[in-house]
């Protein structure tokens, strides 16, 4: 339903102070923190290999180790970053974050010369410029749901969240099919420099183009004691946030798997390292393609058969997809494609369904607490499983690394199914659809 004296977008009800072309400011904010994330795991497997030296042995472990080691920060931070958007509002958090994301792609692009410069060495000056960036990160894009959710209403939320997975994965897709290409054209160095230009340009757009809802007065009576009681009581939270630990390592999974892999085999199929990783690029573009126009079937279906429903379905195919890739020994191959192809599926399923449920059964005043513990979660997850990962693709096999984020998704998938209709009850009551 309209709200009366209430602004629309695409038909959808804003609330109070919010303007049309805010929304599209945050999604074309969401489509460029993507493309600034997703980078590092789309070049760094090269940076590393051709600027700083690593043997192609030692990509698995270090890859890994660099992304663990922004996922530990992201989980001592993201929860911190959330409670303090509640506190101090999110448009000035999301444009420092652009600024300082801008310097330190600049540092990570010139590692090598500027560890050299300090006596540092290439390598450490890498997990230094790494970790700092994905700070800086960490100022942006968990905070474009909570935008987002200020901006919305529950109902046609179910809607607003496809659209920004939609600009989330235009935007990864972007850094895969493009961005990738880039290091053959400009060097490696300069599309780090580039990402930093494009940061400092975004920051700019953030303080002109973003309003913050919550007055003054509204962020003073934030009680952030609340949240664990929430958290406590919600079954529906607790699934969301066991999705949050399994399935939000499945992107990056696949995006850094795939390139690392890509890039150790190249020589075993007549390829280069930049032409592999081109076409690694090109593996998870066409997936982010598929995935990209799935996202109004997302969005319908949470709308129409529910979140819950729409989540449940996104664990199982992504499951059941990740670990078929178990059995494929060939990442250039039709198979291969066809796997990924199914796991982008589930995985922007599973990703409308969590961020609209988590949304709907968040108290308005604690939207940014409890979406900052929910990507809290999801960082424990991907450093538990990129740790294992890593050692898996280094010692056992290529394709383990997949097969074990798969079998987490599905048993995610049976917590959903055994405490369905509870859940179910939680939903439709966030929503105003329980007649009690």
């Amino acid at each position: 339903m309209l709200h009366k004296k209430s602004e629309t977008f695409i038909g959808i009800s804003l609330r109070k102070g919010v303007k049309p072309h805010n929304v599209t400011v945050v999604y074309i904010l969401a489509t460029i923190v993507m493309i600034l994330a997703a980078l590092p795991s789309v070049i760094l497997p090269l940076f590393l290999q051709e600027e700083i030296g690593i043997s192609k042995g030692n990509q698995g472990v270090i890859n890994t180790s660099i992304a663990i080691v922004n996922e530990i920060m992201g989980m001592i931070c993201v929860g911190f970053v959330g409670l303090l958007s509640d506190k101090f509002g999110r448009k000035r958090l999301v444009s420092y974050g652009f600024l300082f994301a801008g310097i330190f792609f600049a540092l990570l692009g010139l590692s090598g010369k500027a560890g050299n410069l300090f006596g540092l060495g290439g390598l450490p000056t890498v997990f230094i410029a790494r970790w700092l960036l994905g700070i800086a990160l960490l100022f942006i894009w968990p905070l474009i749901q909570a935008i987002l959710t200020d901006y919305t209403y529950p109902e046609g939320r179910g809607k607003i969240m496809a659209i920004m997975g939609f600009a989330f994965t235009f935007g990864s897709m972007l850094a895969f099919a493009l961005f990738s290409k880039l290091p053959a054209l400009i060097g490696v160095i300069n599309v780090f420099l580039l990402a930093g230009i494009i940061s400092l340009i975004f920051s700019t757009v953030t303080s002109f183009g973003v309003v913050d809802v919550m007055g003054e007065k509204e962020r003073k009576k934030v009680e952030w004691k609340r949240i664990i009681p929430v958290l406590k009581e919600s079954s529906g939270l607790k699934l969301t946030y066991a999705s949050a630990f399994a399935a939000r390592a499945d992107v990056i999974i696949l995006g850094m798997f795939v390139m690392i892999w890509v890039t150790k085999v190249a020589a075993d199929f007549g390829k280069t390292p930049s032409q592999a990783v081109a076409e690694g690029g090109m593996v998870i573009g066409i997936s982010s393609a598929v995935g990209l126009l799935s996202y109004a079937l997302w969005g319908y279906m949470a709308e129409k058969l529910g979140r819950l429903p729409t989540l449940a379905f996104g664990l199982f195919s992504s499951g059941v997809a990740y670990m078929l890739i178990g059995l494929i020994d060939n990442p250039f191959s039709k198979p291969f494609l066809i796997c990924t192809l199914l796991c982008a599926l589930g995985i922007h399923s599973e990703g409308v369904g969590a961020m609209t449920l988590t949304s709907d059964l968040s108290p308005r005043e604690l939207v940014g607490s409890i979406l900052g513990a929910y990507n809290s979660f999801g960082a424990v997850g991907v450093i538990v499983f990129l740790e294992l990962g890593g050692f898996l693709f280094d010692y056992v096999s290529n394709t383990l690394p997949f097969v074990l984020t798969g079998a987490a998704d599905f048993f995610v998938f049976l917590y959903a199914v055994m405490r369905w209709k509870k859940i179910r009850t939680e939903e439709m009551r966030a929503r105003g659809l329980l007649v009690e």
